[in-house]
């Protein structure tokens, strides 16, 4: 398949709309355009409006209405009061926080515009922040159904669909900076999101690599691709490993935005296996289609070096992906292989299934030899375990360093990432030795904890550096926590990596 000629021919219709918006503050009500209104929905009482951002006599008009509707708080409300359209949506009755309760409104927002063709929308909001609100409108109206073929072939892109508007206001206690970043972040989520729900058979290693080198040129991002080569010399026998049985050779990417402080290093790792068949231990066919999403780590650790090239951090910040495919063929690695990682510690593979591990502990060595970073934050769907511990509704986190954790930890609570933290019980790490080699990638059959373990693997290769990781298997895609799409992508961990990078000048 040809190459395309520009990152951007490769996203989708809704990043081409975000690039044209008008995004601003607004000044009061509009008229001809759609007022978005939070309202509380409590069982016995009557709705009430998020009215504080409106006029005091529109703000009654609303509630009297909503006394005589009698509605019930289900799939939104239209009013139309003069010449202004008010769209009252329920807020989750679910104890999340406030950031993911704002982005569920936008995401209700953009399920009903199919119903509606307005051009001007206005967020109104006081008691959410209405710049989640955006943020969840640009996650609803985000749509991947359009034809990669177009990309090789140069045929015009289909641009059918939902009548995306020309221009949304906020109407709320936002300042013009404020609004600027979110509409970067929201960027950069599209970036992210884009990477993810990429089939495999277009986004290999290979075009992970010129994709990121094309942003990252766009966006003034230092950055550096290691081939098969290169990754041989560096000793990275572990991350090779992984590659063996694809045609598509792998690529580690390095991304680096200077900070206001460049003594101070944070490293940002991410798992980009685009492709995981499970290799010779191959994975069962039912659900394997959506092993494209095991690059969801590398994809948000993209994003997220995207989002920080427009606005300096404090702090330098490195992005390491390990772009790889793992696929059973002849040359394949095999189970009961032994591998050498690049710090010389040697690894029996038990199941090449359990590649993820394989690929980061190379990336890990890499980011400490060469950056000797104050943090290190890996983001991985590393293991299903994850899921029977966490489900769908939050991500695991697992650290080495107290102080580093409850950053995270803090951060994530502030942008609406739920994180949950498993304790690295120090019983476990001596599952982790290997038979024939130091280590093994996977535990005895008996052994439970599976999450845990995978991660005191990966703690093997970080020596004494702070490091924290986040096994986001089960929220990467069909998330089924408030504030994200059900179904696809979702870019999890990216706006609190954001959140750490820029908090550590105050920290």
């Amino acid at each position: 398949m040809a190459k395309d000629n520009s990152w951007r021919e490769s996203m989708p219709r809704t990043f081409r709309w975000l690039d044209k918006l008008q995004l601003e503050a607004a000044g009061g009500l509009v008229g001809g355009a759609l007022h978005i209104v939070p309202t509380t929905c409590a069982k016995g009482k009557p709705p009430q409006a998020d009215t504080a951002a409106l006029p005091a006599d529109c703000a009654e008009r609303i509630e009297a209405a909503l006394q005589s509707d009698r509605w019930c708080g289900r799939g939104g409300h239209m009013l139309k009061i003069d010449d202004y359209y008010f769209l009252l949506l329920p807020v989750s009755k679910f104890d999340t926080s406030a950031p993911q309760k704002g982005r569920q409104i936008g995401l209700d927002a953009a399920g009903r515009l199919a119903d509606f063709k307005f051009e001007h929308v206005v967020i109104c909001a006081s008691e959410l922040d209405p710049l989640a609100i955006f943020d969840g409108l640009v996650m609803g109206l985000y749509d991947m159904k359009f034809d990669y073929t177009s990309i090789a072939c140069g045929k015009d892109k289909d641009e059918e669909g939902v009548t995306l508007p020309s221009k949304v206001q906020i109407l709320g206690e936002t300042s013009s900076a404020q609004i600027e970043r979110t509409y970067e972040l929201a960027q950069a989520v599209l970036i992210a999101r884009t990477l993810q729900d990429s089939p495999p058979n277009w986004l290999t290693p290979e075009r992970m690599a010129d994709f990121s080198a094309e942003v990252a040129a766009e966006l003034n991002i230092a950055c550096k691709v290691l081939g098969p080569e290169e990754l041989r010399k560096l000793g990275m026998g572990s991350y090779l490993s992984v590659a063996q049985g694809s045609s598509n050779t792998p690529r580690m990417i390095v991304l680096e935005v200077k900070g206001k402080d460049p003594r101070r290093k944070v490293v940002l790792a991410g798992k980009g296996v685009t492709f995981d068949s499970g290799g010779i231990s191959l994975k069962p066919g039912g659900g394997m289609a959506d092993m494209k999403y095991d690059m969801s780590g590398a994809a948000a650790v993209i994003g997220t070096m995207c989002f920080l090239a427009k606005e300096q951090p404090p702090t330098t910040v490195i992005g390491l992906i390990g772009a790889v495919e793992n696929m059973p063929s002849g040359e394949a690695t095999r189970p009961g292989d032994i591998v050498t990682a690049m710090n010389n510690t040697s690894i029996e593979v038990l199941n090449t299934d359990a590649e993820g591990r394989l690929v980061l502990a190379d990336v890990l060595c890499y980011a400490v030899k060469h950056y000797q970073p104050q943090l290190i934050i890996d983001v991985a769907t590393l293991t299903g375990a994850v899921l029977h511990a966490l489900g769908h509704n939050g991500a695991g986190l697992m650290s080495n360093d107290r102080k580093s954790a409850e950053l995270v930890l803090k951060s994530s609570s502030a942008v609406g990432e739920p994180l949950w933290q498993l304790p690295l019980w120090p019983e476990l790490k001596k599952e982790t030795k290997g038979t024939y080699a130091d280590l093994q990638n996977i535990t005895a059959p008996g052994v439970k904890a599976q999450t845990i373990t995978a991660a005191w693997f990966l703690e093997h290769f970080v020596n004494a550096t702070p490091w924290v990781h986040l096994d986001v298997a089960g929220t990467a895609w069909d998330c089924k926590a408030t504030g994200y799409p059900p179904k696809g992508s979702c870019a999890f961990g990216l706006r609190t990596m954001a959140a750490v990078c820029h908090s550590l000048g105050t920290s």
